[in-house]
């Protein structure tokens, strides 16, 4: 049995450790927000709202460029729970094979939010050009005509409507778009870039720029980039 009940949901429902002490033969699996006996253990168990109380919101910039937090797209506190959630219920399985008793499998969202905290920490402590991404970073997603996005990675300029509509810009719209975004030595022009994506839809952007041999991809909701042939 897995579930995501708070401890006190948890306690109500009989699903706590004193509630289904009878049920020797049951293994369950819980996960909250924060681990059993926290000062948070009873906050709602909600990616978005954990990964902000536990501050990892903040090591992400925004798309926009802006200081502070930002929301982050990915579950990474739920990815995480459930890579601890599968290794205890292994752990307990193979604890049972060799006869011995089954218990509980207790973690949390922070905890699995804290797997992908290891990896900010060894870059804060070993900084490293490719490994560290700073808010003055420019963004590499793309708004497109259609409200669809895209990821690219190096420069579209190839792209003909790239370069037909870097073209058809004026130089206060030039200037204007380049002061909004930061600039850096692999993406020189993500101001200009930004206004001429939302030209066209998402389809022709990756069209023209797959043809030139551009690496991009599109923002697909979960699960269905494992349908995409790239």
């Amino acid at each position: 049995l897995i579930h995501d009940f708070s401890p006190d949901q948890a306690k109500a429902l009989r699903l706590d450790d004193a509630g289904l002490a009878h049920h020797t033969h049951l293994m369950t699996a819980a996960i909250t927000a924060y681990p059993v006996g926290h000062p948070l253990a009873n906050l709602p168990v909600d990616d978005a709202l954990v990964m902000a109380a536990s501050g990892l919101c903040g090591e992400q910039p925004a798309v926009s460029g802006r200081e502070g937090p930002s929301f982050i797209l990915l579950p990474v506190a739920s990815w995480g729970a459930a890579f601890l959630t599968a290794i205890g219920i292994v752990a307990r399985l193979i604890a049972a094979q060799r006869g011995q008793k089954t218990g509980p499998v207790r973690t949390s969202l922070v905890q699995g939010a804290m797997l992908a905290g290891q990896f900010f920490r060894h870059r804060a402590t070993r900084p490293d050009y490719f490994l560290m991404v700073a808010k003055s970073e420019p963004p590499t997603l793309f708004q497109c005509s259609d409200g669809m996005w895209l990821h690219m990675m190096g420069s579209p300029d190839a792209a003909p409507a790239m370069q037909e509509g870097l073209a058809a810009m004026t130089e206060a719209e030039m200037a204007q778009t380049t002061a909004k975004w930061p600039v850096d030595e692999g993406l020189p022009n993500p101001g200009p870039w930004a206004h001429v994506f939302k030209t066209q839809p998402r389809d022709v952007w990756i069209e023209q720029m797959h043809a030139h041999d551009i690496a991009v991809m599109p923002v697909m909701p979960f699960g269905d980039f494992y349908n995409d042939e790239e």
